[in-house]
C-alpha cells in the first residue's frame, strides 16, 4: 500500500503539468531598442625582452687617513716543559750466564750517558768451557776481551780511539786419549794488545774536502814454554796500519782517493825443530809491507750509478826472500735502477792484495803452528754481477755471482813433524774461485725478522788436489720474533759442507795422487734456539740451546765441536 501510494504521488507532476502542443501565448510590446557602442582595444601585441640592463655606477674614492692610537701591553712568556722524545740511556749493562761443560759467561758494559762533546765506554767479556770430549785429550778453552773506547766531537771533526786487550786459551786436543800427553803439553795461549785511532771530518758544505785518517797498531803473540820444553815454537808479531781517504764533490761527481800503508814484522823461534831433536834453531825475523793506492770517480746519471777508478798495490816482502811486486787493475762498478729501485742489476770488476798475518791465520785456525810462512794473497782480478732489490715493502733479495783468480791462498795441512800430530801448517796454492750467492730477508717491523743466505763455491785448485778445509757450500737461516717487547725468540741454523782434509795416510777406496789422499769431513749442521723474557725494561732472563742436534762435527781433522750446549742467565741495565 505504501509503495503504490508513493508511485502515484511521483507520477502526478508528469500527467498533471504536461503542455498541450497546440497551446501558445504571443506577447507584443512596442519599445525602442538601443545598442551601445563597443570600445575596441587598438594596442597590438608585441614581444617584451626580459633582459635587464644594469646601469654603471661610478663611485669616487675619497682619500682620508684615520688616526689610530696603538698601545702595546707586554705579557709574560709562556713556560713550556719540553720532554726530549728519546729513550733513556743506562750507563751500565751486564749479561751473565752459565752453561753445560762448566761454561761461565759474563759480558759487562759501562759507558757515559749522552754528551754533546764526548763519549767513552769500557767493555769486558769472558767465556770459557771445560772438557767436552771423552774420547779426546783435554779440550777446554777460555776467551777474554777488554776494550776501552772514546770519542771527542769537535766542530767539524770527530776524534775516536780504542785500546784492546785479548787473551785466548785453547788446547790442541786433536788426538785420541793419550796418557802420555797431559794438559800442559797441549795448551796454547794467544795475547793481543791493540790500539786504534781515527780522525774524520763532517762538513755540511760539500765544497770542503772530506778526510778520514786511521792509525792502528797491535802486538800479537802465542804461548812460550821454554822451561818445560813442552811447546816447540814461539811466534809474535808487530803490526802497523795507516789508512787515509779523501774525497770531494766536483759538480755532480764525487772524487775519492785513498792510501794504505800496512807493515807487519813477524818473528818465530823453533825451540826444537822436531820431536826427536834436541838442537835449538831459530827461523829469525821477517817483515813485509803492503802499499795500496786507489782513485775513483763516483757519479749518477738518471737511473745509472757508476764507480770508475784504478787500484795500485805494491807487495814489499822481506828483501832476503823476494823482490817487491807492483799490481795495477781497474776498479769499476755499474748499477742501473729499474722501476724506481725495485730491481737494481749491477756488474763490476776489482782486485785486492790481502794481508796474511800470524794473527789472522791463528784466529782462523787456533791450532796452527807458531812457525809459519806468511805470504800475502793476491786477488789478481775479480768479476762480479747480480741483481738486488725488493719483492715487497717487507722483502729484500740479492742474487749474485763472482769469479776471480787468487794467488797464495792459505790452506791447512796436518803437521806430524813439529807437534804430536795435532797442529797444522800452512800451504799456499793458486786457484780460481767462483761463487754463487743468494740472499733473502723479510721484516715485519720489529715483531718478525727472517733472513736467509746461501753460497756455493767452485774451486779450481792448482798444485793441491783440493782446496783443503774450504767449504763447497754454506747456508744460513735465522729468525727473530718479538712478542710485544716482552718475549723474544731467536732461531738460527748453519749448514756447511763439501769440505775435505788432506792426508798422507791411505784411505779406503782411494788410489791417491802423489801419495796424497782426502778425508771427507761431512756436512756440518748447527741448529740453535734462544728465548728471552723481559721482566722489565732493565731486567730479563734468557735461555739458549746450541747445537740442538748434538752432532759433534769436525771443524778440522780430529777436532770435533761440542755437543748440545744449554746456557742460561740474566741481563741487567743500570
Amino acid at each position: 500500500m505504501n509503495k503504490l501510494g508513493l508511485m502515484i504521488v511521483m507520477l502526478l507532476p508528469v500527467f498533471g503539468f504536461a503542455q498541450d502542443p497546440d497551446f501558445g501565448v504571443d506577447i507584443k510590446v512596442e519599445k525602442p531598442r538601443t545598442v551601445a557602442t563597443s570600445t575596441k582595444i587598438t594596442t597590438l601585441p608585441k614581444v617584451v625582452d626580459t633582459t635587464v640592463e644594469v646601469p654603471t655606477h661610478d663611485y669616487p674614492l675619497l682619500s682620508k687617513q684615520a688616526f689610530v692610537n696603538t698601545e702595546i701591553t707586554p705579557i709574560q712568556p709562556a713556560r713550556l716543559k719540553i720532554i726530549e722524545p728519546i729513550t733513556k740511556l743506562y750507563k751500565g749493562y751486564v749479561k751473565a750466564g752459565f752453561g753445560m761443560y762448566s761454561s761461565p759467561f759474563l759480558d759487562v758494559h759501562f759507558m757515559e750517558a749522552r754528551n754533546r762533546n764526548a763519549s767513552w765506554g769500557i767493555r769486558g767479556k769472558h767465556f770459557s768451557s771445560r772438557d767436552a770430549h771423552k774420547d779426546y785429550n783435554f779440550s777446554g778453552f777460555a776467551d777474554n776481551h777488554l776494550k776501552l773506547y772514546g770519542s771527542k766531537f769537535l766542530e767539524y771533526f770527530t776524534l775516536s780511539g780504542d785500546l784492546v786487550f785479548d787473551h785466548n786459551a785453547v788446547h790442541h786436543y786433536g788426538t785420541m786419549n793419550d796418557t802420555t800427553i797431559n794438559r800442559d803439553m797441549i795448551k796454547q795461549r794467544f795475547t793481543n794488545f791493540e790500539f786504534n785511532g781515527r780522525i774524520k771530518s763532517y762538513f755540511e758544505d760539500s765544497l770542503h774536502l772530506d778526510r778520514d785518517i786511521r792509525l792502528g797498531y797491535y802486538y800479537f803473540q802465542d804461548y812460550k814454554d821454554e822451561d818445560a820444553k813442552m811447546k816447540y815454537d814461539f811466534g809474535r808479531e808487530h803490526h802497523v796500519d795507516l789508512k787515509a781517504t779523501m774525497g770531494k764533490y766536483l759538480n755532480k761527481e764525487y772524487l775519492e782517493g785513498n792510501l794504505n800503508l800496512d807493515y807487519n814484522n813477524y818473528k818465530n823461534d823453533t825451540l826444537n825443530p822436531c820431536i826427536a831433536c834436541d838442537t835449538t834453531t831459530s827461523l829469525g825475523q821477517r817483515g813485509n809491507a803492503i802499499l795500496n793506492l786507489g782513485f775513483r770517480i763516483i757519479s749518477q746519471r738518471d737511473k745509472f750509478k757508476f764507480k770508475a777508478g784504478l787500484k795500485v798495490d805494491v807487495d814489499m816482502p822481506d828483501p832476503n826472500t823476494s823482490n817487491p811486486k807492483l799490481y795495477a787493475f781497474p776498479d769499476a762498478e755499474l748499477k742501473y735502477s729499474l722501476f724506481n729501485d725495485i730491481f737494481i742489476p749491477y756488474v763490476g770488476v776489482t782486485r785486492e792484495l790481502k794481508r796474511n798475518s800470524f794473527r789472522s791465520i791463528a784466529r782462523d785456525n787456533p791450532f796452527i803452528l807458531s812457525s809459519v810462512d806468511l805470504i800475502n794473497t793476491n786477488n789478481v782480478y775479480k768479476l762480479y754481477g747480480g741483481i738486488r732489490g725488493t719483492l715487497s715493502s717487507k722483502t729484500d733479495f740479492n742474487l749474485g755471482v763472482s769469479t776471480g783468480l787468487y794467488r797464495s791462498v792459505p790452506l791447512y795441512w796436518r803437521d806430524s813433524t813439529y807437534s804430536f800430530n795435532n797442529r797444522f801448517e800452512v800451504r799456499y796454492d793458486t786457484m780460481t774461485i767462483t761463487k754463487f750467492t743468494g740472499e733473502l730477508s723479510y721484516h715485519n717491523g720489529e715483531a718478525l725478522k727472517i733472513y736467509g743466505k746461501g753460497e756455493y763455491f767452485i774451486y779450481g785448485a792448482g798444485r793441491e788436489d783440493m782446496a783443503w778445509y774450504l767449504p763447497q757450500y754454506k747456508f744460513s737461516l735465522g729468525a727473530t720474533y718479538d712478542m710485544k717487547d716482552k718475549i723474544i725468540a731467536k732461531f738460527n741454523t748453519y749448514v756447511l759442507g763439501g769440505r775435505h782434509a788432506g792426508t798422507y795416510e791411505p784411505q779406503e777406496g782411494q788410489t791417491g795422487k802423489d801419495g796424497v789422499y782426502s778425508i771427507d769431513l761431512g756436512t756440518f749442521v748447527d741448529i740453535n734456539l734462544g728465548v728471552e723474557y723481559r721482566y722489565t725494561k732493565r731486567l730479563s732472563a734468557y735461555l739458549n740451546f746450541n747445537n740442538i742436534l748434538a752432532k759433534k762435527y769436525q771443524i778440522y781433522q780430529d777436532y770435533p765441536l761440542q755437543g748440545i750446549n744449554i746456557l742460561g742467565g740474566i741481563t741487567w741495565s743500570f
